[in-house]
């Protein structure tokens, strides 16, 4: 999960990510890592912590649902600031650079804020693409959230993950709660949109299905 806390005081008790680890055959346990890069380790393996760490990630999703106008505006101001620093940086170095290559004296001043302005530019555009994502995440929860009921149904439908990629396809029939937010990172809204199209397929004609047959073993 995205870090979708607004301030640093938060961030110290967010969870972004939760992986099992097994060091052994019978010794599973839980490792959380935190918002500000802390990780607790050696978590039981047991219902009630897998149950903690859920609700506390919904509960940032939701959070992070009713923010998400703030990342949509820090989005287009970073885009635009990105946009203008190009402009910017690109004016003012292509004299330096120009002479640079035609072996001719360098304007310094001119090489030093140019550098300077294509530093903010990178700086601009790495956070328009975190706020880009924190959007785009936050958009695949809200889809999820509104079709929950249908999409834990997959299993009822022979045709739902049609048009899926392998390893999606291995993920959600392998997975005991694919729709879990500790999962959210192993899909895209994509794949969720394209299980929804096959149900609502379903739905409307209501085929009737062979038989699995037992392999004879």
């Amino acid at each position: 999960m995205r870090d979708f806390t607004t301030n640093k005081n938060e961030r110290k008790e967010y969870i972004t990510d939760v992986k099992k680890v097994r060091k052994t055959k019978g010794s599973e346990s839980y490792e959380v890592t935190f918002a500000d890069g802390k990780k607790f380790s050696n978590l039981s393996f047991v219902e009630n912590n897998l149950e903690k760490i859920v609700n506390a990630q919904e509960e940032q999703a939701r959070k992070g649902i009713q923010n998400k106008e703030i990342f949509k505006n820090k989005e287009r101001k970073y885009r635009l600031s990105t946009i203008t620093g190009t402009i910017i940086s690109g004016l003012v170095l292509s004299e330096p650079i120009g002479n640079m290559i035609h072996n001719q004296p360098v304007n310094q001043l001119s090489l030093a804020v140019g550098t300077v302005a294509l530093g903010a530019t990178c700086m601009f555009l790495i956070k328009f693409l975190s706020n880009k994502g924190k959007v785009l995440e936050l958009n695949k929860i809200e889809y999820r959230n509104n079709n929950i009921e249908d999409l834990k149904s997959i299993h009822k439908y022979e045709n739902s993950l049609t048009g899926l990629s392998t390893l999606s396809k291995r993920f959600f029939e392998k997975s005991k709660d694919p729709f879990s937010i500790i999962e959210i990172d192993n899909y895209s809204q994509k794949d969720l949109e394209s299980i929804m199209s096959n149900i609502e397929r379903e739905k409307i004609y209501k085929f009737d299905y062979k038989q699995k047959t037992n392999k004879a073993k």
